[in-house]
């Protein structure tokens, strides 16, 4: 009997100390700072500021931070301590690091409008988002059918985190054969992608995306999928070239073998009259013709294409005549 009374007592005092403890940390008359969570980015240069205020009618007459270590924060480059005329005591943690997260424990001397002494105790947590250490390269190349380099990222945020892989922003599903998510080195979970054998459709925008309970960050990049006949298409576009080129010059010297009477030697040429008109007349010699082109002042090209001209039609009347065609 008497030992369940002292174990009912004890729980009794261990109750009430629990609830002044828990009243104590969470401020209390003179004092908001309840339970406070501030979260920041660490790869953003932050420098946090840890708050807590005072009610209004209060006045400070004393301020003790200390570290998630329990040891006592003092002003120097690290910290800077601040007790406001607006009542508000703050610590700020210049370039915090995941070292710096976890809980900042207060105690304040206040005393109220009637000269009442009292002292209040609060804490403040400090946490970051998840960050990668690095960002992944703009891309990735694999040959095909080949294995491509591990695609690792790693994550540093001051809580744990879960990895998430998604291929054009669809949810990644690994095959565990050829598609493979396996830990990084600091062994987090699904921290490396590997692909085994790559085929053409795994050419996508991979992006990885790091959660926790603060916040989210995410690294992207891009796997390239190469062709080992790459090589083999500038060959053939330059050849595929080559044929425009030749059929292009082919077209235009049988343009001038067939029209000869439509070359010029420059733009003065225009007014010079056509070898048609040159030829319309009595049939005459291919020496009177080589003068009479001659004399019009036509470049050596042209007269030779004249005399052709002229021979060519001279064969064509010849031979009408000899099928009793010509008139």
């Amino acid at each position: 009997m008497i030992s369940a009374l002292l174990r009912f007592f004890l729980f009794s005092v261990g109750v009430v100390l629990a609830i002044k403890d828990n009243h104590e940390e969470n401020g209390g008359p003179g004092l908001r700072c309840a339970d406070t969570v501030i979260t920041y980015e660490l790869n953003k240069s932050a420098d946090p500021i840890l708050p807590c205020q005072v009610e209004v009618g209060y006045k400070v007459t004393a301020v003790e931070w200390k570290f998630p270590n329990g040891s006592q924060i003092v002003a120097n480059n690290k910290c800077t301590l601040k007790n406001t005329d607006s009542g508000a005591v703050t610590v700020q943690i210049q370039n915090a690091d995941v070292g710096d997260c976890g809980k900042y424990k207060l105690k304040v001397g206040l005393v109220d409008g009637n000269g009442v002494h009292s002292e209040r105790r609060g804490h403040v947590t400090l946490q970051t988002i998840p960050f990668f250490e690095f960002d992944l390269k703009l891309s990735f190349s694999v040959k095909k059918g080949k294995t491509s380099d591990e695609i690792e990222v790693t994550e540093s945020g001051s809580a744990p985190a879960t990895l998430s892989w998604f291929k054009n922003d669809i949810p990644l599903v690994p095959d565990n054969n050829r598609v493979i998510l396996k830990p990084n080195r600091k062994n987090q979970p699904n921290g490396i992608l590997v692909f085994n054998e790559a085929h053409y459709h795994d050419r996508a925008v991979y992006r990885c995306v790091a959660i926790n309970a603060y916040g989210s960050d995410s690294t992207q990049t891009i796997l390239r999928v190469q062709n080992p006949l790459r090589w083999v298409w500038p060959l053939v576009g330059s050849f595929g070239a080559l044929i425009v080129v030749a059929i292009i010059v082919a077209g235009d010297e049988f343009y001038k073998y067939k029209r000869p009477n439509k070359l010029h030697a420059d733009n003065s040429a225009d007014s010079l009259p056509s070898l048609d008109a040159l030829t319309e007349d009595a049939p005459m010699d291919v020496p009177d013709m080589l003068a009479r082109v001659t004399a019009l002042g036509y470049p050596p090209s042209v007269i030779s294409a004249a005399v052709k001209w002229r021979a060519k039609l001279e064969a064509s009347r010849k031979k009408r005549l000899q099928t009793g065609k010509h008139k």
